[in-house]
């Protein structure tokens, strides 16, 4: 009785797999009734991550399929074709930080310095380590016929180019097994005995060599070429004549066709009564106190104004406790003291202007001085009522230093109409 028992028991079994097999393979798995269908969610090359769920009509109406397969996904490198699309190196300009001028290309198609002008094609690219013109399509290198052995840079095949990185704010060369000295791209000069000479600045029309870095010459901005030319779009547009004129330089053409001056709607003008909240005064200095002080106390007691004043001072270690006293006596005074001596007048004014809180600021010259007639107030409200960006006064020399005379701020200002008095 036990064996009959168990072989119908196993032939119960092998009857339900049988039925299972056939509703597997035979019954389509859509039907009249609630629905079920096979989406795969993800596709990846390993088949043991494809996940593969079920899910009802709800959630399949919401889904977004994929039509595709694990063979298209996968591309054949044999029936790939190369792109002809080579992505296209940036350009940047090279800027001297010091005087903002740039490297360029001469006439007889030397490197040298030169204004940073988007009118010239002086444009370069950084590809595996050199730095080649877009113009000219070579590199720099050493000079093969340099007879001083200066290290003199001119324009090159690429192959026999030096291999330059930017580093810290310079173009050092890259260190090899030949020499593991460290040496920048340097404006410098020859003086009367055909030797390099230390300049103070990158000059215009000097060469450019490879010598041991410095922060007068050596520090170099990349600026970004389209960025460049955007910012200087005003020198791109065709410029008036100006031959046969007192003024000759570029800038005096521009300034014909810069739109004029005009003045704000009302509703529009915000007006700043109380100068001490609005204007700061920026010196540059370079360890000459006495004079900044002298200013402070024009600014307090001739134009009764406790302006804030930022001061840049070139110098390392403070002045002496009696100067620091004189300069404690006025509270909205901030006197910073540089790092390093010579910071030079374009990066220590720059400094101070990042230190500004206000809304405008007055850039002055240590030496400079204000007298009744300087009229600060009036210089705020042609900003306030215009969409002026700059301003500037008068200055006149007088036995070494400088009078601000600000009365002679023009008095009116550009309407659609034409001049109106403030």
């Amino acid at each position: 009785m036990a064996d009959r028992f168990t072989d119908c028991v196993k032939s119960c079994l092998l009857l339900l797999w049988v039925i299972l097999l056939i509703f597997v393979f035979m019954i389509p798995l859509r039907n009249s009734g609630d629905t079920l269908e096979i989406a795969i969610k993800s596709f990846k090359t390993d088949t043991s991550n494809i996940d593969i769920s079920v899910y009802d009509n709800d959630s399949l109406s919401n889904m977004e399929f994929v039509e595709s397969s694990l063979s298209d996904s996968v591309e054949d490198p044999a029936e790939s074709e190369p792109s002809d699309e080579v992505a296209s190196p940036e350009l940047f300009r090279i800027q001297f930080v010091r005087e903002g001028r740039c490297l360029g290309i001469s006439e007889a198609g030397e490197p040298v310095v030169k204004f940073c002008d988007p009118r010239e094609h002086d444009a370069f690219t950084f590809e595996n380590d050199k730095v080649r013109s877009e113009e000219l399509k070579h590199c720099l290198g050493l000079d093969p016929l340099d007879q001083r052995n200066t290290s003199l840079l001119v324009f090159t095949d690429c192959k026999d180019a030096v291999n330059l990185v930017v580093v810290n704010r310079t173009l050092r060369k890259k260190p090899d097994h030949e020499s593991r000295e460290t040496l920048c791209l340097s404006a410098m000069e020859f003086n009367k005995n055909s030797l390099l000479k230390v300049t103070n600045s990158p000059n215009l029309g000097a060469r450019v060599f490879l010598t041991k870095c410095s922060k007068f010459v050596s520090f170099i901005v990349l600026l970004e070429e389209e960025s460049f030319r955007k910012d200087r779009a005003a020198l791109l547009l065709p410029l008036p004549n100006t031959v046969n004129e007192t003024c000759n330089f570029t800038s005096c053409g521009m300034n014909r066709i810069i739109p004029p001056v005009e003045g704000l709607p009302p509703n529009q003008i915000e007006r700043c009564l109380d100068l001490t909240q609005c204007v700061t005064v920026v010196v540059k200095t370079a360890r000459r106190p006495l004079f900044v002080i002298r200013l402070a106390k024009g600014l307090r007691d001739l134009l009764h104004m406790d302006l804030p004043m930022i001061v840049i001072d070139d110098g390392i270690g403070e002045h002496s406790p009696e100067i620091m006293h004189e300069i404690s006596k006025f509270p909205n005074l901030k006197y910073v003291i540089g790092e390093s001596r010579d910071l030079g007048i374009a990066e220590g004014r720059t400094m101070g202007v990042e230190l500004v809180q206000t809304k405008y600021f007055l850039l002055f010259d240590d030496d400079t001085i204000v007298t009744n007639k300087t009229n600060i107030a009036k210089l705020v409200e042609i900003l306030d009522k215009t969409d002026a960006s700059l301003l500037a006064g008068d200055q006149e020399a007088l036995q070494g230093f400088c009078v601000l005379e600000l009365e002679k701020v023009t008095q009116f200002y550009f309407t659609p109409e034409g001049r109106a008095p403030l």
